[in-house]
């Protein structure tokens, strides 16, 4: 009577899985590291091992034993897996993180976008900083203002301006954090577990910057160094929690902010992602962001033009 060995049945299950491992870690644009490599390294070795224990039962049943062509069929499966995802892995991460680095352009832009919208109602006014209460403390941040011209009213509504963000009922929305206030992952320069309902897309706030907290209009940067030589918006060091009017603060005396890193598509080498005040868009290798030319970001009202190679 014809058996199926199980130790076949085992290698064709682990090559089955290696190669999902390789495929789904694959299509998650996950890194070429160590730990995934060593687990297909583990599968491929484990399929390897009951192959040849299948194909010696069989050998020691005089072939009575099905089951030998399903080992060899795992063995081949945990194998393409290991050198598939070897071979593939650089490229498709790339492509992970070029998708990603265009979701960043788009997020920034639409932000740009809205709060050119929220000027155009109001007089030409940018949106402060935080919304605050009668006795100038801050509740929430300019990020729920643009709900409306981010297509979010219904969300907007929901909120109780005259209560800080984490309010017993204002915290419920935190975890509302619309999709273009979503960190985009691929590109992030640092690895680190984002909570939900944080953003990296901040303001840099203080005075002589845009966010000025004597309020700003769009005609004093026209009229001053002008919407493509002063910074709006950058995609910031670290997340903070969408409606809490946390920004990067700027004092222009005093050192100057840092802003946050992303790791380019292509190159592999690490740009700051920023949007200026004409919503136009430019990612800056960190080799030309040097002091000098973030200051002049930053001063909507310097006088200063900025490198011509900047």
């Amino acid at each position: 009577e014809t058996r199926v060995s199980g130790k076949a049945i085992l290698a064709l299950c682990i090559g089955v899985l290696t190669l999902g491992v390789a495929f789904g870690r694959l299509a998650l644009g996950s890194e070429r590291d160590w730990g995934i490599i060593t687990l297909l390294i583990v599968g491929s070795i484990l399929s390897l091992l009951f192959c040849h224990l299948a194909n010696g039962e069989a050998r020691q049943s005089n072939h009575t034993l099905a089951g030998i062509g399903a080992a060899k069929v795992g063995l081949w499966l945990a194998s393409l897996g290991f050198v598939f995802f070897i071979l593939v892995s650089p490229y498709v991460y790339r492509m992970h993180r070029s998708a990603a680095r265009f979701r960043a352009f788009d997020q920034l832009k639409r932000l740009g976008d809205a709060i050119h919208e929220y000027a155009w109602e109001h007089e030409g006014r940018l949106p402060p900083a935080a919304i605050r209460n009668a006795h100038g403390r801050p509740l929430l941040s300019w990020r729920v203002l643009l709900l409306p011209y981010l297509g979010q009213q219904e969300l907007f509504d929901q909120f109780k301006l005259d209560e800080p963000w984490n309010s017993p009922h204002n915290l419920k929305l935190l975890d509302r954090i619309p999709d273009v206030l979503k960190p985009a992952r691929g590109i992030l320069a640092e690895k680190e577990d984002i909570e939900g309902g944080r953003t990296f897309y901040q303001a840099i706030v203080g005075p002589g910057s845009v966010f000025d907290p004597r309020g700003m209009t769009f005609s004093d940067i026209v009229n001053a160094d002008g919407g493509p030589s002063t910074l709006l918006l950058v995609h910031g060091v670290k997340a903070v929690p969408w409606t809490k009017p946390e920004d990067i603060s700027f004092e222009p005396n005093g050192p100057l902010p840092q802003i946050g890193e992303v790791i380019h598509d292509l190159t592999c080498n690490r740009e700051h992602l920023i949007l200026l005040a004409d919503v136009s868009f430019r990612p800056v290798p960190i080799d030309h962001m040097n002091d000098r030319l973030l200051r002049l970001l930053i001063l909507w009202n310097d006088g200063q033009p900025l490198p011509p190679d900047w």
